[in-house]
């Protein structure tokens, strides 16, 4: 998709290089703060007494 937008001509290079970083980067931050996530779900159900096995 991204070099279709460039040789369409509706984006620069430049536009669908700096797309591409941003998504790995935020890609980074979801993957470092995922499991901070699923521990704070696990201490909620374990503190409301949710013990489910597939969620």
């Amino acid at each position: 998709v991204a070099l279709g937008r460039v040789l369409v001509g509706v984006h620069y290079p430049s536009d669908v290089l700096a797309g591409a970083v941003v998504g790995c980067l935020w890609a980074q931050v979801v993957r470092a703060l995922g499991p901070r996530f699923r521990e704070v779900e696990t201490m909620e159900r374990l503190v409301l007494g949710r013990h489910r096995k597939n969620i």
